[in-house]
């Protein structure tokens, strides 16, 4: 008989530390998840859905995806937990994120990755008068390659990372992922440049909130009203003790007060500890699709709490 953890969870905060989500958003998420685990979608899975084979229930299947993000254990671990082998955890893994993908898509919560015209990002974005920027990083598995190892490490977490910059609304949704990159050495600022090109009328209709790492952005980027920190001038000989002013220490505490929102929304989509935690994969193709996922997770989570994009 096989022996699943899915079959003890039973309260709220059991599911909140295992998925991510409380009982009745897993529950509402389960009814949707259902409608794309159908047999035709599971007749893809490489070794069949038989009536003697594990998964027969749609909600253990979303509960199986949602704790493989959400603990980050090992697929050892991941078997274990479920009565199952190995390579079936392995192969679940892969197969459930895609449905897990459709049915978030569905849901109409996924970010947006890519914005091919200032048009679209206008239709997207309706309603929305600020956005804010930022850029996280996720640690990373040590590669290799010497290349590699330089482009990954990033001397402010003196780790290797992948880096993507990440843009929200002021209700901590996240509008926008932006593509992964081999992390450290990539400054912000250069990162935000190769997601959306810096000849395009991006920001023209928005207040920008950004922090220090995006300095120049007012003159690269055709923006309406730019609120990025001053920063403290250089020591020199002409002044030997620089300080910023009363009013800009003043003036740095708003813009901060008000960007903590996108810090907030970064928190949220690592409640998943795949991010959180070193990233096990050595593919950057599989962070870019984990990061994605965990950010509409995150997006289907804040929807019951907030008015999308409000």
């Amino acid at each position: 008989m096989r022996i699943s953890i899915f079959s003890n969870v039973k309260s709220d905060r059991q599911f909140k530390a295992t998925t991510g989500l409380s009982k009745l958003e897993f529950n509402e998420l389960s009814t949707s998840f259902s409608n794309h685990y159908t047999p035709s979608t599971l007749a893809g899975f490489p070794e069949g859905f038989g009536n003697d084979s594990a998964f027969q229930d749609p909600s253990e299947a979303l509960f199986f995806v949602l704790y493989h993000h959400k603990v980050n254990c090992t697929y050892d671990v991941l078997a274990l937990s479920f009565g199952i082998a190995r390579v079936t955890a392995h192969n679940c893994v892969s197969f459930f994120k895609k449905i897990l993908k459709k049915t978030l898509e569905s849901e109409s919560v996924m970010p947006k990755r890519t914005f091919s015209s200032v048009s679209q990002i206008e239709t997207y974005l309706s309603g929305v008068e600020e956005i804010f920027i930022d850029a996280t990083e996720s640690p990373a598995e040590r590669p290799q390659n010497e290349d590699k190892q330089e482009q990954m490490y990033s001397k402010k977490k003196m780790k290797h990372t992948y880096k993507n910059t990440i843009i929200s609304s002021r209700n901590k949704q996240v509008i926008f992922v932006g593509q992964t990159v081999y992390g450290g050495k990539t400054h912000d600022y250069a990162l935000l440049k190769k997601d959306l090109d810096p000849s395009e009328n991006w920001f023209l209709k928005y207040t920008l909130w950004v922090d220090l790492g995006y300095q120049g952005i007012d003159k690269e980027f055709e923006c309406g009203d730019v609120k990025i920190p001053f920063k403290k001038p250089r020591k020199s000989k002409k002044n030997p003790d620089p300080k910023l002013t009363p009013e800009q220490k003043e003036y740095n505490k708003f813009v901060g007060k008000n960007r903590v929102v996108v810090e907030n929304c970064i928190a949220g989509v690592k409640r998943f500890h795949i991010l959180r935690n070193k990233f096990r994969y050595k593919s950057l193709q599989i962070y870019d699709e984990t990061i994605e996922l965990c950010a509409g997770l995150w997006n289907y989570k804040l929807r019951n709490l907030t008015t999308y994009f409000g």
